[in-house]
């Protein structure tokens, strides 16, 4: 499972805030905080453990790229990471852009830490089902290719020998199943 949560606010005290609200949380779900002041900065922490971070908690209000600018980018590159932004502004079109770019949650500043825990748990929640998806589809295909080796082991026998019949058999699974039914 990924196992970290990347916080990025501009603000120092807004990111200890977060990093503070969220440590006990994180503690208990084996989770690390990683801490970025900046979106610049974020993607390169990105380019470096993208595959183990499995939540993004971003301000919206930043310089270089606004939050959801920065998220669009997260998820065109790490599709499978979530994403939370916190911010002091609701303004309607920065709800409609984080919609846009699929923001898991949309916190408003100041906010209290029960809430915060609660957005982050519902949101991790999104990220354990998706891994346990990725491992039933790893499973259903191991065993798809499991049967379709049978099948054909199967249809591997001896034919009769005869000068006046000829004995074949064809077996085309389907590519994507590794097997047929049929």
């Amino acid at each position: 499972m990924r196992k970290k949560l990347l916080l990025v606010d501009d603000e120092e005290t807004a990111l200890l805030s977060h990093k503070r609200q969220l440590s006990s949380y994180a503690a208990k779900n084996g989770l690390s905080l990683v801490m970025s002041n900046s979106s610049l900065d974020a993607l390169e922490i990105l380019k470096r453990e993208h595959e183990d971070v499995a939540l993004i908690i971003c301000d919206q209000k930043m310089p270089h790229l606004k939050g959801t600018e920065l998220l669009l980018k997260v998820k065109s590159l790490y599709s499978d990471i979530v994403s939370i932004i916190v911010s002091g502004y609701g303004e309607v079109d920065e709800l409609i852009d984080a919609v846009r770019v699929g923001v898991f949650s949309y916190v408003m500043k100041p906010c209290r830490k029960s809430h915060l825990v609660e957005e982050v748990d519902k949101a991790m929640g999104v990220v354990r089902l998706r891994e346990q998806n990725r491992e039933f589809v790893r499973t259903i295909s191991n065993e798809l290719q499991w049967a379709g080796d049978l099948q054909e082991r199967l249809l591997e026998i001896d034919y009769p020998q005869s000068d006046r019949l000829s004995f074949s058999v064809s077996y085309q699974p389907l590519s994507v199943l590794h097997c047929g039914g049929d």
